[in-house]
């Protein structure tokens, strides 16, 4: 009867101690494997981490890439910053992905790929544009040399016609010759009186000369009396001369033909004149061409 029981108490120790030992095994296979899964996940952890950094390195980098093909040509300076803006977006996308997140990394290489692809672009034709912009700056160096050769040439012309300008107009020039002022009293007699004085008539001759144009022209006369005033009618008796308006006593039209022509005017007084030289001045086609003296006592 004993033996039974011992016999019966030896079993159960048996598969208590069998049950002991499938646990303890249980419990270290699975200690094991979580132990290789969390190293499993520490690695990735690592390198989902690594790779992150190199992307947002990577991405800085091209910024800096883009500001300096921005700083060599400033006329792509708009599509430049464009792409860097584009570059910004990403680095504050990647802060915010999660480092489990495999394919938003890998999403993000592929964007670098295509900035650096697109950058290339940038770059041949920013090289094809300099080559252009050479080729242009030699061309431009030859047109100027060019322009400075035909500058010096139109100086040349210039001068040459200035000189001849000035020797036609010398030749053009008409002068008046024999010029004759008297003073004249009542009944026309002369005069050299001045309280007598009431014309001045002007005397003289305008000069042959083939060269002018003919045709309807104006005479000037300026008579200035001893204090410098100009005897006039009218305030409103201007005419130009040098790039001025001065006052005239005389105005009268001339039917000129290139020959002599004698002419005589006559200014009417209205006031007592004073004792003194009165000045005398012709004027014609925008010239003095002729000047006396008329003195009163």
């Amino acid at each position: 009867m004993k033996n039974q029981e011992n016999k019966k108490k030896n079993r159960i120790i048996i598969i208590l101690i069998s049950l002991l030992l499938i646990i303890i095994i249980s419990f270290a296979f699975l200690f094991y494997k979580e132990n290789q899964e969390k190293e499993k996940f520490i690695t990735e952890f690592k390198q989902a981490s690594k790779e992150k950094e190199e992307v947002k390195d990577e991405l800085n980098s091209l910024f800096d890439e883009y500001e300096t093909l921005k700083s060599e040509n400033s006329s792509m300076s708009d599509e430049l910053t464009k792409e860097q803006k584009r570059i910004e977006t990403l680095l504050e996308e990647i802060k915010k992905v999660k480092l489990e997140n495999n394919s938003q990394i890998s999403k993000y290489k592929k964007e670098i790929k295509i900035l650096r692809n697109i950058m290339k672009g940038y770059i041949v034709k920013m090289d094809s544009l300099n080559r252009v912009n050479i080729e242009l700056a030699e061309e431009n160096s030859e047109l100027k040399n060019v322009y400075l050769e035909v500058q010096d040439e139109n100086k040349e012309l210039d001068k040459k016609n200035k000189e001849k300008t000035k020797i036609i107009n010398k030749v053009k020039k008409i002068k008046a010759e024999n010029i004759k002022i008297s003073a004249l009293r009542k009944r026309d007699k002369k005069t050299k009186r001045a309280s007598k004085t009431k014309k001045i008539k002007i005397c003289f001759t305008l000069q042959e000369n083939e060269f002018s144009s003919s045709g309807l022209k104006e005479v000037y006369i300026r008579i200035a009396e001893p204090n410098g005033k100009i005897l006039i009618k009218n305030k409103k008796n201007l005419f130009s001369f040098n790039g001025k308006k001065i006052a005239y006593s005389l105005k009268r039209s001339l039917n000129y033909q290139n020959e002599k022509m004698k002419k005589c005017f006559h200014y009417k007084t209205d006031k007592k004149l004073e004792y003194g030289d009165y000045y005398v001045n012709i004027y014609f086609e925008g010239r003095e061409i002729g000047e006396a003296i008329l003195n009163l006592k």
